[in-house]
């Protein structure tokens, strides 16, 4: 994978909606004429003007019947990373993932398998809008079976259907022990565990698999402020954990939205082997161009932090994202161009380490919506590269 030459690197760092046929043959419903035809939307919105007979044959048998039939959905399992490879190829970013299509939701992915145990998942909670997630309960020690995985699998169906470099996106062990309910135990005593127990021998898995950029998402990062400087100590052991395996050019990338970045600035230098970082920030940017201040309040309001931190040595590749996910309201390639301009001129000289990602939470915009706004980012990009280089 060579990415090190590439200035302002798109990639897409949360989840995307998931295609309705897809969910309802997971279902076990019966796909009516409807669903096909979205279906063929969707491959004409990815250029593919024909679904192939295979995927049609296999959601015509779709219903109850295949409850039971584990083989049955692992093959449509198969089809969706395959499917969201394609979507993501299909907008030109650089760096493409397997997607969260196989998930029901990303703590849950974690917890409700036959690899993890421990944590028992409650009922059903709103987290925003007609979202709803389950939190887990610790119910005894955390093990984890080694003859399974959480991840590798949808990497090695990924890393089949990819053309371009791939990623692998893990929620990440500070986010499972925060959105756990530990009754008597310990915050640190439970992250350390999931460390210990889960996410070193998932991660070595990967590695061993040929994963080449791991994304540990964050959201619940700074949620608890006293809980900070635990997670700066379990990531830097579960690092040493791994390091035997780690090879020079293995990405370990953190993702953190929606966050009190102030408690985040100065961890960062102390977070070993830190290779890149994408945060939420374009949803609170104005929609005016240029490459002030002004024009610029969202990335104006950290930059002089930010700036300081990368003149004081630290280097990871860094994502402030550029593109709103909160409304369909199209994002220019010219207004990605300026803001991708803005951080190399205000913030990091280097633009080698300037990513272009959205904001997290592409899911609450229609695939259509999506590929479109995936596509100017990759123009505003291309943009700001020609801006830059003459």
């Amino acid at each position: 994978m060579v990415l090190d030459d590439r200035v302002f690197l798109t990639h897409e760092v949360g989840s995307l909606r998931k295609p309705n046929p897809l969910i309802k043959a997971s279902q076990n419903k019966v796909l009516r004429e409807n669903d096909f035809e979205e279906l063929r939307t969707f491959f004409q919105l990815i250029g593919q003007t024909e679904v192939p007979a295979e995927l049609v044959d296999l959601l015509k048998s779709a219903g109850p019947e295949r409850v039971n039939d584990v083989d049955y959905h692992r093959t449509i399992n198969r089809w969706r990373v395959r499917l969201n490879v394609a979507y993501k190829e299909s907008t030109g970013i650089d760096l493409v993932d397997a997607g969260e299509w196989v998930r029901r939701e990303m703590y849950q992915h974690v917890i409700d398998n036959e690899v993890v145990s421990g944590i028992q998942l409650l009922s059903h909670i709103r987290s925003f809008d007609y979202n709803f997630w389950r939190p887990g309960i610790c119910v005894g020690d955390i093990s984890y079976d080694a003859s399974r995985s959480i991840y590798v699998e949808e990497f090695e169906w990924a890393r089949e259907f990819a053309t371009k470099p791939l990623k692998v996106c893990l929620t990440s062990f500070n986010t499972v022990a925060e959105w756990t309910l530990r009754g008597r135990r310990d915050f640190d005593d439970l992250l350390f565990e999931l460390v210990e127990e889960v996410f070193v021998p998932e991660t070595i898995k990967l590695l061993k698999a040929g994963a080449k950029w791991l994304q540990f998402d964050e959201p619940a990062l700074t949620t608890y402020p006293e809980h900070v400087e635990s997670f700066v100590d379990a990531w830097n052991y579960f690092v040493a954990k791994i390091r035997g395996h780690l090879s020079s050019d293995v990405v370990l990338s953190i993702h953190n939205c929606f966050s009190d970045y102030t408690l985040l600035w100065p961890i960062l230098p102390e977070l070993d082997r830190l290779g890149a970082l994408s945060l939420e920030f374009a949803n609170r940017d104005g929609w005016s161009l240029g490459v002030t201040h002004e024009s610029r309040p969202a990335y104006a309001e950290h930059a002089k932090t930010l700036k300081t931190l990368y003149e004081t040595g630290f280097k990871a590749r860094i994502a402030l994202g550029v593109l709103p996910v909160h409304t369909d309201h199209e994002t220019s390639p010219e207004l990605i161009r300026d803001r991708l301009l803005y951080i190399n001129k205000h913030i990091i000289e280097d633009p080698l380490l300037i990513l272009a990602a959205p904001d997290c939470g592409l899911r609450q915009r229609s695939l259509p919506v999506a590929h479109k706004l995936l596509q100017n980012m990759v123009k505003g990009a291309e943009l700001a590269r020609h801006e830059i280089e003459g």
